[in-house]
């Protein structure tokens, strides 16, 4: 299903990391990847803002979006649609960080990224929201330079994120619309 896209998208990959490539990289992107695994910084973050009043409902909707992204992502469309990661076809390439062997398509790390960034968006605060996306951006630019995803794969992960974040702020405004002001504290 993925072939040609997957050669095509291969030309882009090697570009990009031959363009690129360099030690300062190669430590930042491995910091990046590691951080998203298992979308643990984002977790971390979600429940440090539950600790706190003023912020305890968007810890809730960044919790909420990363379970609507595992749902969505990893439980759905990996398994459903299995994509080779570009490592696996092109074996000549030395991987920074240990190798995946789910599904490539969409990009979990980059999904959880845009999820949480968005999710944000519910503190009303720009410059918390700028670096929440920065911070997704990098993400899916770590996974095209570390070889574990295609730019599709990054780009759809964003995308689910983004709309895993959209659903939950909406899920969640609904929910406290209808409850009694006492029980929103």
């Amino acid at each position: 299903m993925f072939h040609a896209l997957n050669l095509f998208e291969l030309s882009i990959l090697d570009s990009l990391y031959d363009a690129a490539h360099s030690l300062f990289l190669d430590r930042v992107t491995t910091v990046l990847s590691f951080l998203g695994d298992s979308g643990a910084i984002f977790i971390v973050l979600g429940c440090a803002l539950l600790f706190f009043k003023r912020t305890r409902i968007t810890g809730v909707i960044i919790l909420t979006s990363l379970i609507f992204s595992l749902l969505l992502v990893n439980l759905f469309f990996k398994p459903v649609l299995f994509r080779e990661r570009p490592f696996m076809l092109e074996a000549q390439h030395i991987l920074l960080v240990p190798p995946l062997h789910d599904g490539s398509f969409p990009s979990g790390h980059t999904s959880v990224a845009f999820a949480s960034a968005v999710s944000l968006l519910s503190l009303n605060r720009k410059r918390w929201f700028a670096a929440a996306v920065a911070f997704a951006l990098l993400m899916g630019f770590s996974r095209l330079y570390l070889y574990m995803h295609y730019p599709t794969d990054v780009a759809f992960g964003a995308l689910c994120g983004a709309l895993c974040g959209w659903l939950s702020i909406a899920l969640w405004r609904k929910i406290l619309l209808k409850a009694p002001s006492s029980d929103i504290a």
